[in-house]
């Protein structure tokens, strides 16, 4: 009997946690490295806040704001390193946050300029599994 609800509890459980996972980037493994840095970062909410102010030159207050707009940390990090990569500003990445959000971060990755497989859609996977490492988000 034990058994029986240790599997019903953890078949009901375990869809949820994927669903958590996902940031729709087009790559599994590349979702699991930023379901990480969220993981690490909301341990640390502050310590996430000034390594991405110091980072990327951003002021604490607005990392704050994209939190309240309901970005998770990961999102925040995410948004940052594609306004660096493009050359864009941050509102314009938050922008198209905000209009696709639904759709997935590789839609919004594909209508900031970078495309599945390019030299920066890699370069983005490869700066968020070093941040996943270092396991400060």
């Amino acid at each position: 009997m034990k058994r029986i609800l240790i599997s019903i509890l953890t078949l009901t459980c375990f869809p949820v946690l994927f669903a958590q996972a996902s940031f729709n980037t087009g790559s599994a493994e590349f979702d699991a490295d930023l379901y990480a840095v969220n993981i690490n970062a909301n341990k640390d909410l502050s310590a996430f806040k000034t390594n991405m102010h110091v980072a990327y030159g951003i002021e604490v207050s607005t990392i704050d704001n994209m939190l309240t707009l309901g970005m998770e940390p990961a999102e925040v990090y995410l948004s940052l390193e594609i306004a660096h990569l493009t050359h864009s500003t941050l509102n314009n990445v938050v922008t198209s946050y905000r209009l696709n959000k639904g759709k997935g971060w590789g839609i919004i990755a594909k209508e900031m300029g970078i495309w599945p497989g390019s030299e920066e859609f890699l370069a983005l996977k490869a700066k968020c599994k070093s941040q996943k490492d270092k396991g400060n988000g």
